[in-house]
């Protein structure tokens, strides 16, 4: 069964609501200042491992929550 590629639809516009900065930014981008919310140039972090692994651990906590806020929008929804 496809997705009609809508699985990640809004989550920019989410990611917007929790970034400190760059609202006109890509989703990537958006991931880093949550990541990285004190810093207005977030991608400078991303120099060693242990910056990188936070910035991964907040993309994929990112999805957890925008795809937990969805599904309870969809079953509230229904």
């Amino acid at each position: 069964m496809g997705s009609g590629f809508e699985f990640l639809k809004g989550f920019k516009d989410w990611l917007r609501l929790r970034a400190t900065h760059g609202h006109n930014m890509s989703w990537s981008v958006l991931v880093l200042y949550v990541a990285f919310p004190e810093s207005t140039t977030p991608w400078q972090n991303l120099g060693n491992p242990e910056s990188e692994q936070h910035a991964i651990a907040t993309l994929f906590q990112c999805l957890r929550d925008f795809c937990s806020e969805r599904s309870e929008e969809l079953h509230d929804f229904k």
